[in-house]
């Protein structure tokens, strides 16, 4: 697990909230790390990410069977070159659905993590009050699939090399 406090996220699409009695375009959220009472919830993200790594990693194995020594001395020298660079996000995201995550219960459990209070301390806060299910429910997919896979990245150390 990381040792981040939060992390900001810009939303790419506003949603309207209610601030104070007005009606109030938010433009962006702030997620709080994790703490030991939501463990169930953050235990299915990381599972169900490890699972997909899993079969993307059996499938690589499956495609280099029968590869040469030679092959692979010839890939090496020419990916020797090359930086790694972290995955985006969404790079993340698409990994898990195309290497069969269970997607609804990841979304699901990110709802459940970031409309969760902890003794009056809010998980997730959009603008600059609390995220409710009504919140959530309303942000566009593109940004609740960058926010699990952001939520992955900076709390539990989830990574993948492009």
């Amino acid at each position: 697990m990381s040792n981040k406090k939060s992390e900001v996220y810009n939303l790419k699409t506003p949603v309207t909230i209610t601030v104070a009695g007005k009606f109030v375009d938010a433009q962006s959220i702030e997620i709080f790390a994790p703490v030991g009472s939501m463990m169930k919830e953050v235990n299915i993200l990381d599972a169900e990410y490890h699972k997909s790594k899993a079969i993307s990693d059996k499938s690589i194995i499956e495609s280099i069977k029968g590869i040469t020594p030679e092959q692979i001395e010839t890939f090496k020298k020419g990916t020797s070159d090359q930086k790694e660079v972290e995955a985006t996000p969404i790079q993340v995201i698409s990994d898990m659905i195309k290497n069969g995550a269970d997607m609804d219960k990841c979304f699901s459990s990110l709802r459940d993590i970031l409309t969760t209070q902890i003794n009056t301390k809010p998980m997730c806060i959009i603008d600059t009050v609390p995220l409710i299910k009504e919140h959530f429910n309303n942000l566009s997919i593109i940004d609740i699939k960058e926010i699990l896979g952001l939520y992955l990245i900076s709390f539990l150390g989830i990574s993948r090399s492009t």
